[in-house]
């Protein structure tokens, strides 16, 4: 009979360590501050940027999203590969191919030059601070359905961002899983 993943889950806690080591593990993971698991060299955008520099800029770094920010550095909205893909498909700027086969099958968007970041961009409503524990970040991310957090220096300005797989790192890191 092939294990279930359930059952090889259990058997990893317990190669590694009881199943009580890793809650104790955990606990102590989500009470340390989000400053020891953001991300820091954070890419941030500016509201004037193309949608088409953004949309190469977040592939090229393999990046879901950014913060998007004004002068001073200050958080102005939140900017993802789904929003742009959303936007340029409401508009009629990502079309759909797979009839003509010279095209590859897929969507391509066509002409989005003076769309910009701040056109399609999320404003920031949720910001956190470096002394945040990541318990409590992971509530509000919860909470609210959101994947990434601008996390702020003490000025409000942007130092790091913080994401689920952030999270998911740390508790598998935690947990003793060294990923």
């Amino acid at each position: 009979m092939k294990p279930t993943p359930t059952l090889r889950l259990r058997r990893v806690i317990h190669e590694s360590g009881t199943a009580d080591d890793t809650v104790i593990a955990l606990r102590a993971a989500t009470g340390a501050s989000v400053a020891s698991i953001m991300s820091r060299t954070t890419y941030c955008l500016r509201p004037q940027v193309g949608v088409r520099t953004a949309v190469g800029i977040l592939l090229d770094e393999r990046m879901s999203g950014a913060p998007v920010v004004d002068d001073e550095g200050h958080p102005v909205g939140i900017v993802s590969k789904t929003d742009l893909l959303r936007h340029l498909h409401e508009r009629g700027d990502a079309v759909e191919s797979g009839d003509d086969p010279a095209i590859e099958r897929g969507y391509h968007a066509t002409d989005v030059d003076s769309t910009t970041v701040g056109d399609v961009m999320m404003p920031v409503v949720f910001a956190i601070a470096e002394d945040t524990t990541i318990a409590a970040a992971s509530a509000l991310m919860a909470g609210e359905g959101i994947h990434r957090l601008p996390v702020l220096d003490k000025k409000g300005a942007v130092v790091g961002i913080l994401s689920t797989l952030d999270i998911v790192r740390c508790v598998a890191d935690r947990a003793g899983y060294h990923v």
